[in-house]
């Protein structure tokens, strides 16, 4: 699994302990191939029950951005 965070209008790399000093801020976070341990370790890390995460990824995943 790969966790990126966007800063500073650039996407930069993060662990997963940086999630969880900073879960109380507002940021966008993108995880690349994850397996559903790891997303229980991003739900845990961000201190949201798994099944609330997984059901907003169900929504959009897998799915792909585009930017310039």
């Amino acid at each position: 699994m790969r966790i990126g965070v966007w800063e500073g209008g650039h996407l930069k790399d993060c662990a997963i302990g940086d999630l969880v000093a900073n879960y109380n801020r507002s940021t966008w976070i993108d995880v690349a191939d994850p397996t559903a341990r790891d997303l229980e370790d991003v739900a845990g890390a961000l201190r949201l029950p798994v099944h609330v995460l997984i059901g907003k990824l169900r929504s959009n995943y897998p799915h792909v951005d585009s930017y310039r």
